[in-house]
């Protein structure tokens, strides 16, 4: 039994270790998609926070509270 616990230990820790790579990998290929554009932001300071505000390539306003 003791043999059985080692196996599926030493599997699981190469199921762990293959997804967080798997995971690094595929951050890596997002940030590096090139679909991030350039863009200008504002800083704003009130009340309710911290806020950044941008436009978009399409002029939508954007917002985000930092």
């Amino acid at each position: 039994m003791d043999s059985l616990d080692a196996v599926i230990e030493i599997f699981t820790w190469l199921g762990f270790g293959g997804a967080l790579l798997m995971g690094i990998v595929a951050v890596i290929l997002w940030v590096s998609d090139g679909t991030w554009l350039p863009a200008e932001a504002l800083v704003d300071h009130d009340e309710s926070g911290t806020h950044v505000r941008w436009f978009d390539a399409d002029g939508d306003a954007n917002s985000v509270l930092a």
